[in-house]
């Protein structure tokens, strides 16, 4: 490739999108252990005490509590976070499908929300939601 194309060979790839990569005659091995701290340093948490299973058992999730509102952006921003930290730790995949996935997700009304976009081309010409 270096005949047809200008490049350069940076070595033994170490880090890629988050990820950790150690290569040795044995094979990969891939972490997100720096990813999984920047993440707790990200939301303020990187004081908070590891459990082993970190959702209470049989919980259902209402909007109806009175706990406090938080901000929706700040969310939805810790759950991308989560959901992209699942590429290597399984262990949290169940946690995580449980505060972002919405099959009959309102267990108020036991209803999910769904929708679709239609493209052509670049450009939306239709688009549906509903609960």
């Amino acid at each position: 490739m270096k005949r047809e194309f200008e490049m350069t060979d940076l070595g033994l790839l170490h880090f890629f999108l988050g990820k950790e990569i150690k290569q040795s005659n044995g094979g990969f091995f891939i972490s997100q252990q720096k990813y999984a701290r920047e993440v707790l340093k990200k939301f303020k948490m990187e004081n908070a005490n590891s459990v082993s299973t970190p959702v209470a058992v049989g919980l259902k999730l209402s909007k109806n509590d009175d706990s406090e509102l938080i901000d929706p952006i700040l969310f939805q921003s810790l759950v991308g976070n989560l959901m992209y930290l699942t590429a290597t730790r399984l262990d949290i995949a169940y946690e995580v499908s449980l505060i972002s996935s919405d099959w009959a997700g309102d267990h108020d009304d036991s209803k999910s929300t769904s929708g679709n976009v239609f493209f052509v081309g670049s450009g939306a010409i239709s688009w549906m939601s509903k609960k």
